[in-house]
């Protein structure tokens, strides 16, 4: 079960997601291209989720409870669906303006950073 400082932080949540996924993945014995295969997506797509560089849709937490049948797929409260909604729940408290984890993960791959920006020098020159 997850920490209650894990519950608040939406990037916990999403790995904690792709390491489920992956757990349950490996017990039934599926690659990615097999179980993308079964959901009708890319292998890509299935190890963007298991790696959390993408976050899950709630269609698709409820097609993984679906094909795992984890407990309480049938009324569409599985264990993804449930994650989903806590990490969609954990997501709104957050401090970051909207657009900002994209520039986040632009800026892990950048090789450099530049910063312009318009200065008043007071005084004579």
């Amino acid at each position: 079960m997850a920490s209650d400082q894990q519950e608040q932080d939406p990037d916990a949540l999403r790995v904690h997601f792709g390491q489920e996924l992956r757990r349950l993945r490996l017990r039934a014995g599926l690659s990615m291209s097999q179980l993308a295969k079964a959901l009708g997506c890319s292998p890509q797509w299935v190890c963007q989720l298991e790696k959390a560089d993408k976050p899950a849709s709630e269609q698709a937490a409820l097609d993984l409870d679906t094909y795992f049948k984890t407990d309480g797929w049938e009324e569409n409260d599985g264990h993804f669906h449930r994650l989903y909604t806590a990490i969609r729940r954990a997501g709104q408290h957050r401090a970051l303006r909207p657009g900002f984890e994209s520039y986040l993960e632009q800026e892990s791959r950048a090789i450099g950073i530049r910063c312009f920006a318009a200065q008043i020098v007071p005084g004579l020159l």
